[in-house]
């Protein structure tokens, strides 16, 4: 239910705006006025009736200054409201008020309040509606924020409320103009479930819910020790396809771990479990700016050689014991240009920048590695050679990074559960056909091919080709259902050792 109340000339909010002029004489003065705003992209407006002294010194000038009523200032501004200059030309004096002469035109800047628009008059209309040319806004230090704009807390500017005659002071900040309503904007029009995200720097933990894993990696220093460093943006990079395998790291390039990896290229990917106790380790070394030889006597974490030292006898970085898994790799620094990338800029490395591989920005690196052994506890080897059940995943973490500035999150492993694939199978028509076109001296039975018949079109002539390659290996010219199994077995070979 709502009430009418007619027509009045009531609007929320309504400044309290007052006026400067000089009279004939220069005697500064000032009017309380409510009824006013910005008009145009550089002009303002104020509504004067023109029997008051500041209508007819405006005319007479050409020049006004509208300043801001402040909380501080009320009882002064209210009384250069209720008192006119034609009775008391001296009002401004007695309310309290100080007048500086602006630099840009011919009125009166009044000290005591912070903030002033400087007009030049462009026409007054007979109705008593002032138009001005704003030419500067000036504003008390006392009133702006650290980066130099004004702060309307510290402003405090007061409004008038035209129903009750009283002063009202602002109140608390309650959105962002030009940026809340966007969320009803797009909304309407996408009709989406998602909210639109605003994506800062480091946007995988800022502006997302990233699943990472928790490495530990492990790097020669200068001296020979080995340094650790924890990370989580490590993620497979080449996965078939190339004469080797790798992995792609992205990290600061003044870490310890960049600058080592620019020296030597070799490094080790050390899965960690998922117990508190090793994920606080992990934390404990991620402070950035700490050397090797500050923090690795605090470390608890065990260490053992390389196997590929053992193996070579090249020194490499050691392995931690405490992983359930490792993965020893080394830095292809002939790709895209990164072999003239060198270790010793701590403070951000100068253009030009490489795409992918290297010295990428000022501050980051990115690292493809080679994939020279993948180490791994016996319990969960075995799994994967004999087939992998849910009790045999290991405790992996899941990382969520540096959030809140005070935490770094990460999950513990639950159950695992699976999901069957689901199957496609073609015809054993027209596997036959692709096969019988695969290769010249290298044919298939039928038994073979119903091996593969739920192989995804699009990998069928991938998967032939391989196994024609496996049989000129072998030398076999026939490839029967007994063969197809072994070429299916990726693990074989770890099952004819046992």
């Amino acid at each position: 239910m709502r009430k009418n109340f007619g027509a009045k000339t009531w609007l929320y909010p309504m400044p309290v705006l007052i006026i400067g002029t000089y009279d004939e004489d220069g005697t500064p003065d000032a009017m309380n006025a409510a009824w006013g705003g910005i008009y145009d992209t550089n002009q303002i407006m104020i509504c004067i009736d023109g029997g008051h002294k500041t209508a007819e010194n405006i005319r007479k000038t050409g020049a006004f200054t509208v300043s801001f009523g402040t909380a501080k200032t009320v009882i002064s501004c209210d009384y250069v409201g209720i008192v006119s200059a034609n009775d008391v030309p001296d009002k401004l004096a007695r309310a309290g008020f100080h007048a500086t002469r602006s630099e840009r035109i011919n009125a009166p800047i009044i000290d005591e309040l912070p903030m002033t628009v400087e007009c030049r008059l462009i026409k007054f209309n007979e109705d008593g509606v002032c138009i001005g040319e704003i030419v500067n806004i000036s504003a008390d230090e006392s009133i702006l924020d650290e980066n130099g704009k004004i702060d309307v807390k510290k402003l405090n500017p007061v409004i008038y409320d035209s129903v009750s005659h009283a002063y009202l002071s602002l109140g608390e900040r309650v959105g962002q103009a030009f940026s809340d309503g966007k969320k009803l904007k797009y909304r309407s029009i996408t009709m989406s479930s998602f909210e639109n995200l605003r994506i800062v720097d480091n946007f995988y933990q800022t502006s997302l819910y990233f699943p990472m894993p928790t490495v530990i990696i492990s790097t020669l220093c200068e001296d020979g020790t080995t340094n650790l460093g924890p990370y989580s943006l490590v993620q497979p990079y080449y996965v078939a396809g190339k004469d080797y395998y790798a992995m792609l790291l992205c990290c600061r390039n003044s870490s310890n771990t960049a600058q080592n990896i620019l020296r030597n290229g070799k490094c080790t990917l050390n899965f960690i479990d998922d117990k508190p106790s090793n994920f606080k380790e992990a934390v404990k070394l991620s402070w950035p700016g700490d050397k090797p030889e500050e923090k690795m006597p605090k470390c608890n974490f065990k260490l053992e050689k390389s196997l590929l030292e053992e193996e070579t006898g090249e020194l490499r970085p050691m392995v931690l014991t405490d992983a359930i898994q490792a993965i020893e790799c080394t830095w292809m620094r002939e790709l895209d240009g990164a072999d003239k990338d060198l270790a010793g800029e701590l403070n951000g490395y100068e253009p030009p920048y490489h795409d992918f591989n290297g010295i990428t920005s000022k501050f980051g690196a990115h690292f493809i590695l080679r994939v020279d052994k993948i180490l791994m506890k016996k319990k969960y080897a075995d799994a994967i050679i004999n087939g992998v059940r849910a009790k045999d995943f290991p405790p992996l973490p899941v990382d969520y990074g540096y959030r809140d500035s005070k935490n770094f999150w990460f999950h513990r492993k639950t159950r695992m559960r699976t999901e069957l694939l689901q199957m496609r199978q073609a015809s054993l028509e027209s596997v036959r056909y692709a096969a019988d076109r695969a290769d010249d001296t290298v044919k298939f039975t039928d038994e073979a091919l119903m091996n593969i018949l739920g192989v995804p079109r699009v990998f069928l002539s991938v998967v032939l080709k391989g196994c024609v390659s496996w049989a000129k290996e072998n030398c076999v010219e026939l490839i029967t259902e007994e063969h197809m199994k072994i070429i299916n077995d990726k693990r074989s070979k770890e099952k004819n050792k046992k």
